[in-house]
């Protein structure tokens, strides 16, 4: 009662290390994003093999992969401040994109209001855990 009141205040830490394994283990290749919008792009492939989707890029291989989705900040701030586990957000994500993966494919038409294009930075996002390179 008192964390709802706001008179107890609860410190809680995210390893993002570790909900990044988790995402991988569950084949959803993630990329951990953080940029004040979106917290994690994950770009799940149909057959579940597990790769990497940050370096290289997803571009080259997008006609294997369910899509591109991203969660936002705020979705994922739930996980704090609901006190969720991140194995339990793991999980969520998983069961969500085996559902989209077990869809029938349908007829998408022009100007269909659910056809949406991938902005391209989305084909190449780059995670916040890897070292900047410099170009000589």
């Amino acid at each position: 009662m008192l964390f709802i009141q706001e008179a107890l205040t609860v410190l809680v830490l995210i390893d993002l290390a570790i909900l990044k394994r988790l995402l991988d283990e569950r084949a959803l290749e993630p990329v951990i994003i953080m940029d004040g919008t979106t917290a994690i792009q994950i770009s799940p492939r149909k057959n579940k093999e597990r790769g990497n989707a940050e370096g290289q890029g997803i571009a080259y291989d997008f006609h294997e992969r369910v899509g591109v989705f991203r969660i936002s900040e705020f979705h994922f701030l739930r996980t704090a401040t609901q006190f969720e586990s991140l194995r339990w957000f793991a999980d969520t994500l998983a069961e969500q994109m085996e559902a989209v993966r077990n869809e029938a494919p349908t007829e998408v038409q022009l100007g269909d209001p659910t056809l949406m294009e991938v902005p391209m930075e989305w084909l190449s996002a780059k995670d916040c855990f890897t070292a900047p390179t410099t170009e000589g």
